[in-house]
This record gives structure tokens, sequence and C-alpha cells, in this order.
């Protein structure tokens, strides 16, 4: 009975992982892919995000272009000259086969976010974008993952959880006035996106984008880390400790299949979310991410069924349960 009740408090820890967020906040949102965030204090209130309408242009890789005095402008770059194009509106987050487009293509985000004349530094943290960016700040490469690209040949996919401080790219913010003060200056900015995927099953931008101050960004997202991490190293050491009550009494079986369940938990739970696994194994690849995560699933409901079987042998079947294995 014990052990049982272990089993659930781990399942819950799990689950409370998966479902922690902040406090919701009222927060200004992206309409017809500009943000005002003129009134929007930083140091009380912390980090936005930039959910809302982007800008969204389909099959374009568009460049930035800064018109003094009148904000900022997209436009194609063709080899004739400058061409505007048509301009659409995509939900963030969202993934872009979900709103009438192609799940394999590339498409160019982009959004205008006015900010307080005084901020302090800032910083941008994003999760998923599938499955290669190029995210630019008034025409700066401020981050990239993967290599995009217009075709499956051309391109390269890497995901990962990405944070990185932006007070160098926003206007007005010269190295000369942040020596000068801890706050830098600055009004209309410009966040460019190139997004292509053609090597996952879902698109776009998934998670919000979030910007703020840098000491508020990176200690959110040292929390999650932490929280992320106590997750794992708990379920991963409940699997370690059945699998040990296992070969003691090697007649339970629901020890040892609840222990495989938690271990190959644990391992898909470094591989999703932020990738943790990356921050130790930067060299894995994402094909090879992308198995263990497809393995750690199906495997993982198979155990987990397996578990219950073994508590509850009277309710279940045991050709059915073959059966759903080789399904």
């Amino acid at each position: 009975m014990k052990i049982l009740k272990m089993q659930i408090v781990v399942l819950s820890l799990f689950f409370l992982g998966c479902n922690f967020q902040e406090p919701d906040r009222i927060q200004p949102k992206v309409t017809a892919g500009t943000i005002d965030l003129t009134h929007w204090d930083f140091e009380k209130n912390g980090s936005v995000s930039l959910d809302g309408e982007w800008e969204f242009y389909w099959g374009e890789f568009l460049n930035s272009k800064i018109a003094e005095g009148k904000g900022s402008g997209l436009f194609k770059q063709p080899e004739s000259g400058n061409q505007k194009v048509e301009q659409n509106f995509m939900p963030v987050p969202a993934r872009w086969q979900l709103h009438g487009y192609p799940e394999k293509g590339f498409a160019t985000y982009r959004i205008r976010i006015l900010l307080p004349d005084n901020i302090p530094k800032m910083a941008i943290a994003n999760t998923y974008i599938a499955s290669a960016y190029s995210l630019y700040i008034n025409g700066k490469l401020a981050s990239s993952k993967g290599k995009t690209g217009k075709s499956e040949i051309d391109s390269s996919p890497y995901m990962q959880s990405e944070t990185f401080p932006v007070e160098s790219f926003l206007i007005n913010s010269s190295l000369k006035d942040r020596e000068k003060s801890t706050t830098v200056k600055s009004n209309a900015n410009e966040i460019l996106i190139h997004v292509s995927n053609f090597h996952e099953s879902a698109a776009g931008i998934w998670n919000p984008i979030k910007i703020g101050p840098t000491t508020d960004i990176y200690r959110n997202v040292k929390k999650k880390f932490v929280l992320d991490l106590l997750v794992f190293t708990s379920i991963f050491t409940m699997g370690l400790y059945h699998f040990g009550l296992y070969f003691n009494r090697r007649k339970d079986s629901s020890a040892f299949h609840f222990g495989a369940f938690c271990i190959l938990l644990s391992i898909r739970i470094v591989c999703t979310n932020d990738r943790m696994i990356l921050d130790a194994f930067p060299f894995l690849s994402f094909f090879l991410i992308h198995k263990i995560q497809v393995i750690c699933f199906y495997f993982g409901c198979f155990l987990f069924m397996q578990f219950v079987c073994s508590i509850f042998p009277d309710e279940f079947s045991v050709p059915r349960s073959r059966m759903f294995f080789w399904l």
C-alpha cells in the first residue's frame, strides 16, 4: 500500500511540473502586428508574453527595412528592386497548419513593439519554434537555431529553448548610453523571425515568446529548469527504487513495469520541454532526440498498461494487452 501511495505522489509531481505556470497577469496583446508596452511597468510587473496577431508572410524570407521616423516596414527584396508582399496575420503561439497552411514550408513572422522611454536591461526567452529559425531585432540577427531554408535539402532542424539579452539590439541602446546608466532608451522596435519546417509534424511558434527585464527573464528560466530537474530526478530515482524491489522479489512484476515506466518517463522529460538533454549533450541530433521521444511515449504507455494489468490481473485479459503491444 505504501508503494502505491509513493507511485501516486510521483505521478502527481510529474503532472504538476508539466502544468506549472506563472500567475496570470493582465497583459497587453499583439494586435495587427503591434504591441504597445509604453505604459507597462517592467520593474513592477516583470516580463510580457508576446501573444496575439503577428504579421505572417507565407513562403517568404523577408528582410527588415527600418524607415527613419516612420517605424518599421517589410518589403520583399528581389533583384529587380523592392516589391511589397501580401500581409496576413497569424496567432502566436499556434501551429500554422491549423490555420490553413501546409505542414512543410517556410514563412516570416513579424511584430512591432512600442516600448517606454526608459526600460531596464532586457532579454527574450523562447521555447519551441519548429523546426529552425533565425530571429532578427531591428534588422540584426539576435538568435538562431538550426538552419532555415526554402527546401528540406537547404534546411537543418534544431529545437531548443533559448534565452538571450537584447539591449544591444534595441533602438537608441548604444554602448555609450549603457555605460552612463543602468537603463537604455528605446521606442519602436521590430522583431522578425524566419521559420522553416520540413522535419517536424507541427510547425511554427508553439509557445509564447517573452520579453522583459533580464533579471526577471533569467529568474523564471532558472525556476523552470530547477523544477524540471527536480521532477526528472524524482521520477528517475523512483524507477531505480522499483528496479531494486523487483530484483529482491522477482515474483512481483508490477515493480519492474512501474520502474521501467518511470525511467522512460524521466528520459522523455529531458528530451521535451526545454530539452535539457542538449545542455549536457549538445552534439545529439534532432532526429535522435525525436526518436527517443517517440520510443519513450509508446513503450511508456505499454509499460504503464502492463503495470495496471499486474496489479489487477482479473480485470484485464492477457491477449488484449499483447495485441496492444503489437499495435
